[in-house]
């Protein structure tokens, strides 16, 4: 007994006897019983891979047997593909392929391998091989299409099998895969001349006769191609999956012509042929959707659901259908009754949760969520939309976690992570919970650094949290990349008046600087300076910003504004109707900056400038009672009494409880000592403004000035009624009980 057989009788390791045994071979190459032993102990060996790598070093020292060695491998490497480890496999069809290189079936399970790991490059170089040696091979045919497909080469595709077609002109598969790629090309007429001659020489042929008629049912007649096609069918029964999958390709063909009845019949019809195969009914309740026949498709997709509740697409079509068409209380009526017909099912009861959620009623969606999860602990979506309610409304910190797990299991919701975090930062804001909407908004914005659009919302939640500082440098960053961000200027501005006018000029300088081709950055800096009364700098920077936007109505108001300011009241009252002309939406605004003007120049004594820009504004801005008033009360400081009278009359006319003008009129009528033209005025505007309380209370006063105590005493009460806070009123009662 040899020493190895020993050892392996008292050890039982097949693996170290044929290792022994190689190494013998080595020493003896030539001796026969030594391999034929191999052969024995090889089936004893556990790993197919080691029983490959035995067959593959053991046919090295076998003259002529290379393909018996071959058969073996690849039934191992089927095994192996079969239990899906492809890269053990593709190794092992590689050496079975090398054994036999002229054993075609060897390189087709190779080029399957390397489609299946996704080298389809090779993939494709092998099928071809193969093709150019044996034409007639039909799965080689269709694994070469599919390849070309998955790696969009149809120019290659359809070079390649026009070539094939030129070699071996009479064999049918070569024809047949042209005529299919002509197809895919559209060129149709080249494809059905094709098919013709092919059933010239290949007669009978089901799968030619039955393309043939789809193609002449679209090119030619209906009629005549539906009878080839039926022709087909009845010549060969087994080509019924075909003759389905063409009608249904008949069908789409007919909808993208926009002949919708023809697709519409033939779409009933497939999905009568095959009522087991939801995808068909899909087809024709998509074309029903497309067509706005609402409830024909809600019909054909709940046939679906009915059949396969797990169905995802069709419940969402239905969801969709339900959102547009029905009553928030009919789409939680459907998806109520679909989960009760299917309660186990994951699908239905989905819905119904988000159909809660959207109807606000989250108490109710938690129930059914925690449901679905005692059956499918690990769904997912679920999971996720589990977890969002949780934090929104129960507890932040463990919903969190929940849907950190939902992402983890399903990268691919991360679309529905991010919108899950988004509601948890309003619901949480809109509770007070500041913390915890600032916590996923920087969740939000760690997902995606360089959005400048996470990086505003998390800003808005700092600073609706108090956390002012840190807001300014979410929305500075903002800026610094996205300088014309009009809402995180607007909120920064805001937050730098606070700072000090040093802190918010410097900012506006350096972005302005940084983006001197932008506009909002120069317009900002022009407010800054504006504010802190350097107009001739304000000036400036709002020149700019026009010479970057010259249509923009917010830059001309301010120029014109700060014009004004710089006693250049013609100059000033020309650009702000320049500004205004075409915008009536500002003209209030560039009536206010010219009031502002006009009182600056009054308080300096200049009135005949301050009179014309308060005029001005009037004139801008006639509806505003606002101009009335103050050209109004400047008269009335001008001693020009019958020039103000009209004006404050005209405002409270428009505008009854408006005090100060009441007080102002009621000074006029006063100074002149004329209480008879002073009650009459009230008493009209009394009648002619009922509801209205100050005209009461000055109706009281005039009252009293007539010494009218009693119907004073019921003015004064009568005002009260209106405006119940009234001091003034309360305060003429108490005088007047005290006396």
């Amino acid at each position: 007994m040899l020493p190895v057989e020993f050892r392996f009788l008292t050890t039982g390791n097949a693996e170290d006897a044929i290792a022994d045994y190689f190494a013998l071979l080595t020493r003896f190459p030539g001796y026969r019983p030594y391999a034929a032993r191999i052969r024995e102990l090889i089936p004893l060996l556990p790993a197919p891979a080691g029983r490959a790598d035995a067959l593959f070093g053991l046919s090295g020292y076998e003259l002529y047997t290379g393909g018996g060695f071959s058969m073996e491998l690849a039934e191992i490497a089927g095994t192996l593909a079969a239990s899906g480890d492809f890269e053990q496999a593709e190794t092992i069809y590689r050496r079975a392929a090398a054994l036999a290189p002229e054993d075609l079936w060897h390189q087709a399970h190779l080029a399957d391998m390397l489609l299946a790991l996704g080298s389809t490059a090779e993939a494709i170089t092998l099928y071809a091989g193969v093709l150019q040696k044996a034409p007639e091979s039909p799965y080689s045919a269709v694994q070469f299409d599919r390849a070309c497909r998955q790696t969009e080469q149809a120019d290659y595709r359809l070079a390649f099998w026009e070539s094939l077609r030129d070699q071996a002109p009479q064999a049918m598969v070569p024809g047949l895969h042209l005529a299919r790629a002509l197809e895919d090309h559209n060129r149709w007429e080249e494809a059905a001349s094709l098919y013709e001659r092919l059933l010239e020489t290949h007669k009978g042929n089901g799968e030619i006769e039955m393309r043939y008629g789809v193609l002449v049912a679209v090119t030619t007649e209906f009629a005549r191609g539906r009878a080839l096609m039926d022709q087909a069918l009845e010549k060969a029964p087994e080509l019924k999956s075909l003759y389905i999958n063409e009608l249904t390709r008949l069908a789409g063909l007919y909808t993208e012509a926009g002949n919708h009845a023809f697709a519409e019949a033939i779409y009933w019809e497939v999905a009568s042929m095959s009522p087991e195969d939801p995808e068909h009914v899909i087809h024709l309740a998509d074309m029903l959707a497309d067509r706005g026949e609402t409830e024909k498709a809600i019909e054909q997709y709940t046939l679906v659901l009915k059949r396969k509740p797990e169905s995802p697409y069709s419940a969402d079509r239905i969801d969709a259908l339900l959102k547009k068409n029905k009553t928030p209380e009919k789409r939680l009526r459907y998806w109520e009754e679909a989960r009760d017909l299917h309660p186990m099912a994951t699908v239905p009861a989905l819905f119904l949760a988000r159909t809660y959620e959207d109807a606000d009623r989250w108490v109710e969606a938690l129930v059914v969520y925690r449901h679905i999860l005692d059956n499918h602990p690990a769904h997912p979506e679920t999971l996720m939309r589990y977890g969002t309610l949780t934090a929104m409304n129960v507890d932040f910190d463990r919903g969190y976690s929940l849907m950190d797990q939902a992402l983890a299991a399903g990268p691919e919701l991360k679309s529905l992570y991010e919108a899950g975090l988004s509601h948890i930062a309003t619901a949480r804001a809109d509770s007070g919970d500041h913390a915890a909407a600032v916590a996923a908004c920087e969740e939000i914005s760690a997902l995606s650094p360089e959005d400048p659009g996470r990086l505003v919302t998390l800003a808005d939640a700092l600073a609706a949290a108090g956390r002012k500082e840190e807001a300014a440098d979410r929305y500075k960053e903002v800026l610094r990349k996205a300088p014309e961000s009009s809402h995180s200027a607007n909120r920064l501005d805001g937050l730098l008046k606070a700072s000090g006018p040093d802190a918010r000029i410097a900012f506006w300088e350096e972005v302005s600087r940084q983006h001197p081709d932008t506009y909002l950055p120069s317009f900002y800096l022009g407010m800054a300076h504006e504010d802190t009364g350097n107009y001739d700098r304000a000036r400036q920077a709002y020149l700019r910003a026009q010479a970057v936007d010259p249509s923009d109505t917010a830059a001309k108001v301010r120029l014109a504004a700060v014009s004004l300011r710089l006693e250049l009241p013609d100059s000033g009252i020309a650009l702000m109707r320049n500004a205004t002309a075409d915008a009536p939406e500002w003209r209030n605004e560039g009536a206010r900056a010219l009031a502002a003007a006009a009182a600056e120049r009054e308080q300096k004594e200049h009135y005949a400038d301050a009179e014309a820009l308060y005029k001005e504004a009037m004139l801008l801005a006639p509806e505003d009672s606002g101009n009335s008033y103050t050209l109004g009360t400047f008269y009335l400081n001008q001693d020009r009494v019958d020039e103000a009278f009209p004006l404050l009359k005209a405002v409270l006319t428009k505008t009854p409880d408006a005090p100060l003008t009441a007080d102002s009129i009621d000074h006029i009528f006063a100074s002149r000592n004329d209480t008879e033209s002073r009650l009459a005025f009230w008493r009209d505007l009394t009648e002619k403004h009922p509801e209205a309380a100050v005209p009461l209370f000055h109706l009281g006063l005039a009252l009293e000035a007539g010494n009218k105590m009693d119907e004073a005493i019921a003015a004064y009460r009568s005002a009260l009624k209106r405006d119940p806070d009234m001091y003034d009123a309360k305060q003429r009662l108490q005088e007047i009980a005290n006396e």
